[in-house]
This record gives C-alpha cells, structure tokens and sequence, in this order.
C-alpha cells in the first residue's frame, strides 16, 4: 500500500494520475533500527553520499545551497547499466519537510523528466522506516522497461548501503 501511494505522489508531483506506456518507477523501502532525525541528519548531508551512494551514484555534488532545503540544486550521476548507461541530472529540491519527506525533480530537461520522493516515518517502536520512490516520465522510461528488476535492485541496495552507512556512524 505503501509504495502505490508513494509512487504515486511522484507521478502527481510531475503532473500525472498514473503511469502509462512513457514512465518507469522504482520503490525501495527498509526498516532503520535509529530515530527518523539521526537519519536524516545523515541523508540530508550530501558530501557523505560518497560513502553510501556508489556504486549507483556517483559523482554528485551541489550546485547552489548547501542543504537539502527548498531550491538547493545539486548535480548526480546515476549508473543504470546496459542499455541505459550513465543518466546525469540536475535537480531541484522542490518539498522538504525535515525529518520526515524530501522530494526533488529533474530540472535539466533533455526530454525526459523525474521525481524522487525520501521518506522518513518513525514506528510505534521507535525505529524509522525509509522509503524512496523515483518515477522517470520520456523515452528513458520505455528502455529501462526491459531491465526494470535489475534497476529495482539497485535502488534497494542504495538503501541497503545507507542503513550500513547509518549503523556505522551510530556505533
């Protein structure tokens, strides 16, 4: 149930109801033994990516600002695989509520377009469950199509490396 609303968050955020033949989405979600501010304090720091983010993303950096704040645009580099390849954007912090959900969409063009929803929901148990979801909208979406799985893995495996990430710097 999760996952179709966040999925579908995004694809409002682009202006869409739902998907159709010309979009792709990706979910992943993990539960964090942390509270939902440790794990924010750690995502929302952008020059630490570099320890959690490769192999699926890798370079990124800030454009303007130095947070995730409404209007902070950074640039990342995402490594799909064949046949897709490397995909470099340039987005645009667009929804921050700290702690709790961060969104951002693709503001270079190139005809194809994106959103990318990070969720923070603190449990009854005082752990946090983290989710991200990423709707991609043009021709990209058709080609990813054929590896959507594999691609799927590698967002889980993102967030698989940043739960170790926030493990190790809570010991």
């Amino acid at each position: 149930m999760k996952e179709r609303q966040t999925i579908k968050a995004a694809l409002q955020r682009l202006g869409m109801e739902a998907e159709n033949g010309r979009t792709i989405s990706f979910y992943a979600e993990r539960t964090f033994d942390a509270p939902a501010s440790a794990i924010w304090d750690e995502f929302r720091a952008l020059d630490k990516w570099k320890t959690w983010a490769p192999p699926f993303v890798e370079p990124i950096r800030w454009l303007e600002k130095r947070d995730m704040e409404f209007g902070a645009r950074f640039e990342q580099v995402r490594h799909f695989g064949f046949p897709i390849g490397r995909q470099a954007t340039v987005d645009t912090v667009r929804e921050v509520v700290p702690g709790t959900e961060l969104a951002w969409w693709d503001s270079s063009g190139g005809g194809m377009r994106n959103c990318c929803v990070w969720q923070f929901e603190t449990l009854p148990d005082g752990r946090t469950r983290v989710a991200v979801a990423e709707v991609f909208v043009g021709f990209v979406a058709w080609i990813a199509s054929f590896k959507h799985k594999r691609i799927q893995r590698r967002y889980q495996a993102l967030l698989e490396r940043f739960a170790s990430h926030v493990e190790k710097t809570r010991s």
